[in-house]
């Protein structure tokens, strides 16, 4: 352990997996711990709180760093800026620390996805994962936009989600009309390890969270797009289209945002075909937005906004340091799964 050190704590809290980080005033990261998702509107409460004290645990003895040292936690979540959400999360982490001075934080995680790939509160984020949201901040933080973000019952256009209830959609029908099973179906089928396609029922609706296995469908149909399947590309062309649609209507808001850069965050835009297919669109829209994919994980974004509460200032060697001890926090993390 560190002396005279000040410890920070990052959680960016999705709706797939949970992550923590704990890191010093200098900006090197010491330690990350993953959980599970840690969505309320998607998770009972209980279950959250206690995965976040069970996640908190495991990061301090990681780290063998004590709670009293420990002087803020930014939590970015999905929700978190909602008000009810922003008790819970604040609750929670006021009754871990106890007596103990520690200054608490809590927004929504398309902040944490944003100040990844910018290292400060002003920008425009773009996420598409399970689900989708466009954030825009301004004026750092006191000024916010937003499009999408509304959950999977009735939003999250263009994510993960969309595109495999899209994929079930056409699969459906074509069962319905009694016609021949496609490559498509046939693919997704087989991804599904199912061997009919009445199988889908059971497999998707048993399931405690049915929300994460059709999500999971995207990554199948995006490599079926790649190799130019007609349904794929159709779902991947009509995905995009919802995106581009939620920047335009941040832009139709707010008009200096067409000038800004476009940190792009999420699951499918780790896949290099369907960020060409965005950029390809976008490019309808607008013609020189510069596109950031963040070289770290939102979770540090998380850590970011905790040193700028403390009013630790982003320096250029302070992003190397986070960039270097983030790599090696990662790395260690995977090979410790594997």
């Amino acid at each position: 352990m560190q002396l005279n050190k000040r410890y920070f704590i990052g959680i960016d809290g999705g709706g797939t997996k949970t992550q923590a980080v704990i890191g010093n005033s200098d900006g090197e990261i010491l330690a990350l711990v993953t959980g599970e998702g840690s969505n309320i509107k998607a998770t009972p409460k209980e279950k959250v709180k206690i995965q976040l004290v069970h996640l908190l645990d495991k990061l301090l003895v990681k780290s063998a760093i004590q709670k009293a040292e420990v002087k803020a936690v930014f939590v970015c979540a999905a929700g978190g800026d909602r008000e009810e959400d922003l008790v819970c999360w604040n609750e929670w982490i006021q009754e871990y620390f106890q007596s103990y001075h520690c200054t608490i934080r809590v927004t929504n995680d398309a902040v944490a996805a944003l100040v990844s790939g910018t290292f400060k509160l002003d920008g425009l984020v773009l996420i598409a994962g399970t689900g989708s949201i466009a954030y825009l901040v301004q004026e750092d933080g006191r000024k916010i936009s937003r499009a999408g973000g509304w959950g999977y019952l009735f939003g999250d256009e263009g994510s993960g989600y969309y595109i495999g209830t899209q994929a079930l959609s056409h699969i459906s029908q074509l069962y319905d009309l009694q016609e021949q099973l496609d490559e498509f179906t046939e693919e997704v089928l087989k991804y599904l390890q199912l061997n009919n396609t009445v199988g889908i029922i059971t497999k998707v609706y048993e399931q405690e969270q049915p929300r994460l296995i059709v999500s999971s469908i995207a990554m199948i149909v995006l490599k079926l797009a790649e190799r130019g399947n007609d349904v794929a590309c159709r779902i991947v062309f009509d995905a995009v289209a919802q995106l581009v649609h939620l920047l335009e209507i941040i832009y139709s808001r707010e008009e200096s945002a067409k000038s800004l850069p476009i940190v792009v965050c999420g699951g499918l835009f780790e896949n290099e075909y369907f960020l060409s297919q965005f950029e390809n669109s976008l490019s309808l829209v607008l013609s020189d937005n510069e596109l950031i994919k963040p070289s770290v994980s939102p979770v540090v974004g998380a850590f970011t906004l905790a040193l700028l509460e403390m009013y630790i200032p982003i320096t250029k060697k302070m992003k190397v340091d986070l960039l270097q001890t983030w790599m090696k926090v990662d790395l260690e993390n995977k090979i410790r799964r594997n």
